[in-house]
């Protein structure tokens, strides 16, 4: 179903909580960007505008300015704040879209108090220049949020469309066609970024999923698994920290050689597993392995080689030495 601006409607009221909780924290993590960029346009249209719109008008309205880049400052730091980091995240977005709704409103006022009358050209063209960076920048800083993306571009333009048309009379005379093109431009731009936003905001969000069930499933399995390079260990399971008798970050430190009983038994291991991975094999043995307390057992390894090209391979580790009494004392 088509939604605003031809997003498809899950995309821009999309109800899974994770996104929506996803899209706030960008739109939050853009703020201060957001929030220098109008400083920075702020000084230059008190700059450029002290003279023709008058010594009050320009001090006024600088200091409307600032006070609304405080309070949106403010709601951003208490949104990065432990209490309030998370939960209900429409209305972090709506108290966001109120910031920008009256960042709009000021910035409408420069084709209104602060527009100068009379032959004041290069004026004119400053505000006509800042009037479409200021809508520029509030789309690609919020992009993802429509909602503040519009707070910010209608009440900017709004003015403008009114002080042109009156002034030409008509859709057809004066800057209003240039309005219109770069509302247009706006709009598909706005619609783009959005749209890529949250595609990539849905595909980060279905990665960390699929990787926290990868790990739950890899911290659960009742085998102990080791993610292995060159003989050495990278990272395993806690099962294999409870089968060998060590921490975990000690397994990733002790050589391999600690853990065997016969280090025959292990150099034949990464010998023949090196050959059957050479071959796109997996690879299997039983060899005797020594824990912590030092005390020994059987263990099956079962490996196979990651097809990341660096060698790194995975192997699973079972206590087999019940089995292994029995196949010595039928």
């Amino acid at each position: 179903m088509p939604g605003l601006f031809g997003i498809p409607r899950e995309q821009v009221l999309d109800s899974k909580p994770a996104l929506v909780e996803a899209r706030v924290d960008a739109l939050y993590k853009r703020l201060p960007t957001a929030l220098v960029s109008v400083l920075i346009a702020v000084l230059l249209c008190f700059i450029f505008l002290l003279e023709s719109a008058g010594d009050k008008a320009i001090k006024a309205w600088t200091a409307y300015m600032l006070s609304i880049v405080a309070l949106r400052a403010w709601l951003w730091f208490v949104r990065g704040s432990e209490n309030f980091a998370a939960g209900q995240p429409r209305r972090w977005e709506l108290a966001a879209a109120c910031g920008a709704l009256f960042t709009g409103i000021g910035w409408a006022m420069l084709h209104g108090p602060l527009y100068p009358d009379g032959p004041h050209d290069d004026t004119h063209h400053f505000i006509e220049l800042m009037t479409v960076a200021v809508v520029f920048s509030a789309i690609i800083n919020n992009s993802s949020s429509t909602l503040n993306s519009l707070a910010i571009v209608v009440p900017t333009l709004a003015p403008a469309f009114a002080r042109y048309w009156d002034a030409g009379a008509g859709f057809y005379h004066g800057n209003v066609p240039m309005l219109a093109t770069i509302l247009a431009i706006a709009l598909l731009l706005q619609r783009n970024l959005a749209s890529l936003e949250i595609d990539n905001l849905r595909r980060r969000i279905e990665s960390e999923e699929l990787l926290a069930e990868q790990l739950a499933i890899f911290e659960s399995a009742s085998l102990g698994i080791a993610l292995m390079l060159e003989g050495r260990i990278l990272k395993s399971n806690r099962r294999l920290g409870e089968l060998l008798g060590w921490r975990l970050r000690d397994l990733a430190s002790l050589p391999l050689a600690t853990h065997f009983v016969a280090p025959a038994e292990l150099q034949r291991l990464l010998d023949e597993s090196a050959a059957a991975f050479a071959r796109n094999h997996a690879y299997q043995c039983v060899c005797r392995l020594r824990r912590a307390d030092g005390s020994e057992f059987w263990a099956e390894f079962s490996g196979h080689a990651l097809a990341t090209g660096d060698l790194r391979s995975v192997w699973m580790v079972a206590d087999v030495t019940m089995q292994a009494g029995k196949a010595r004392h039928p």
